[in-house]
């Protein structure tokens, strides 16, 4: 999400719909305070740093208060303020889970209203994240055995079933995950065609099913 966000600043940047090529990435914990009255103030301090370029709001709908007078509420009231003040300087990008940023448009009457383009990210399917995993390796220059890579498919294969599906972040953490059992099953090993090479035996069941569990 954040890579597109950059291209779009980019593209909006050399097409003069903004005055400066940045991005501002900010969560929750960037824009709302501990205590009353403080969110507004820090609020406004986030969208003044990204004035003439685009302010991307990850994982948006942790904004949402169930509550009336909730921080994440006063946090939204102030973005929407600044982007009608700012509509013609500022680029405002809000970005999660489908499910959650829906609710998330409820949350304000002015939300919906005011943004009016969305863009849906499909998930990767096994076969890419395959590709992307093989990548990752190759960058490492690791290798990986058929009967291992098989296990990997496996895994994005139920992994992909998710809603919170985390795609090529799950792949990374598999790769991390792999690459530690790897250094500790071959540690004594003389072998270098094992160093350098990712067997069954380093994608073992515990680690498929912690990705998985921390995932689903």
């Amino acid at each position: 999400k954040t890579t597109i966000a950059r291209i779009m600043g980019k593209i909006l940047y050399d097409a003069g719909v903004i005055q400066e090529n940045k991005l501002i990435e900010v969560e929750k914990k960037d824009l709302v305070a501990s205590y009353l009255g403080q969110t507004a103030s820090k609020t406004s301090e986030v969208i003044e740093k990204a004035l003439g370029g685009v302010l991307f709001i990850d994982e948006a709908y942790a904004l949402f208060d169930d509550y009336e007078n909730g921080f994440g509420k006063e946090a939204v009231a102030v973005i929407l303020k600044e982007m009608e003040d700012e509509r013609d300087n500022t680029i405002v990008i809000f970005a999660g889970y489908k499910d959650d940023m829906e609710r998330f448009l409820l949350m304000n009457d002015g939300l919906k209203s005011r943004i009016n383009r969305y863009i849906h990210f499909r998930n990767y399917t096994s076969q890419e994240l395959t590709e992307i995993l093989l990548s990752l390796l190759r960058k490492k220059k690791l290798y990986i055995t058929t009967e291992a890579l098989a296990k990997c498919f496996l895994a994005f294969k139920k992994a992909e079933m998710s809603e919170r599906f985390s795609n090529g972040r799950f792949v990374r953490n598999m790769v991390e995950k792999i690459e530690y059992e790897h250094a500790y099953n071959t540690h004594n090993t003389k072998d270098t065609k094992r160093q350098d090479t990712i067997t069954i035996e380093d994608v073992s069941d515990e680690l498929i099913q912690e990705l998985l569990t921390r995932s689903m």
